[in-house]
């Protein structure tokens, strides 16, 4: 699994959201946010990366560590929607 995905996942289940829930909120189809978080789609575009990352309610760079772990300030915005991205 990719970081990003393994990232996804991650802040994903910290808020209690199912796919499906993060898929209505971002707006982005709950089989790529699937493939994302498996490692079966390695690649998304800047715009997917921005709406999942609003409808988590973090910054894209959350999602796009390298580290091996989320750090914790970045759990502690549980939700607490992002108010720095851009519309």
């Amino acid at each position: 699994m990719s970081s990003v995905g393994e990232n996804l996942r991650t802040l994903r289940a910290a808020r209690g959201l199912t796919q499906k829930q993060l898929a209505d909120s971002s707006g982005v189809p709950q089989s790529t946010i699937s493939q994302l978080e498996t490692g079966q789609r390695d690649n998304a575009t800047l715009a997917t990366l921005h709406a999942v990352a609003k409808g988590l309610g973090c910054p894209v760079e959350d999602l796009v560590r390298d580290d091996a772990a989320v750090p914790d300030d970045a759990l502690s915005t549980l939700g607490k929607p992002d108010r720095s991205a851009a519309p």
